[in-house]
């Protein structure tokens, strides 16, 4: 079956000269914990870089990878400035990650919420991230994460995601 993004959401950066490496920085030792560590989906969209360095193929749409199996200031460039949302992180226990990292004060808590459907393209998912996002929904990886996060382009929105099954 396949899913759909419920619930999109961006949650600004609250100090926009702030360097955007060191939140990606921060957010990594918190999804390396074991009670979060799940999956991470590299996206290939028309911004996306540095393949060749994942292995990945120009038309692999995307591609499932365990943190440990990254190397993390290849992952912390490739967030920030190789691909707006290039980065698909599926924690465990997302609710509870989300709010370790909120402590930290880098982004609002409460950001601006999305409907795909109805607001198309006004927002940070863009049409070019949904095309390689659609068929990742047809997998059953969400089955197992039914929510994630991403960073936009130089980090200045932290997206998080949420997943349900198509009717």
């Amino acid at each position: 079956m396949k899913h759909i993004i419920t619930e999109y959401t961006e949650h600004k950066f609250t100090d926009l000269g702030s360097d955007s490496c060191a939140v990606v920085r921060a957010f990594l030792p918190l999804f390396a914990k074991e009670k979060y560590a799940g999956r991470i989906v590299l996206v290939n969209s028309i911004n996306f870089r540095n393949r060749k360095e994942y292995g990945m193929s120009r038309n692999e749409l995307y591609k499932v990878f365990y943190l440990d199996s990254v190397e993390t200031e290849s992952l912390v460039k490739t967030c920030v400035s190789h691909g707006c949302m290039s980065v698909l992180f599926l924690p465990k226990l997302f609710s509870e990650l989300l709010t370790e990292y909120f402590k930290f004060g880098y982004y609002h808590k409460e950001g601006q919420s999305f409907n795909l459907k109805r607001d198309g393209t006004n927002n940070t998912f863009l049409e070019f991230q949904m095309t390689a996002y659609s068929e990742l929904l047809k997998t059953d990886i969400f089955d197992c994460f039914p929510a994630g996060c991403s960073f936009s382009h130089d980090a200045d929105f932290f997206c998080t995601m949420r997943f349900g099954q198509e009717d």
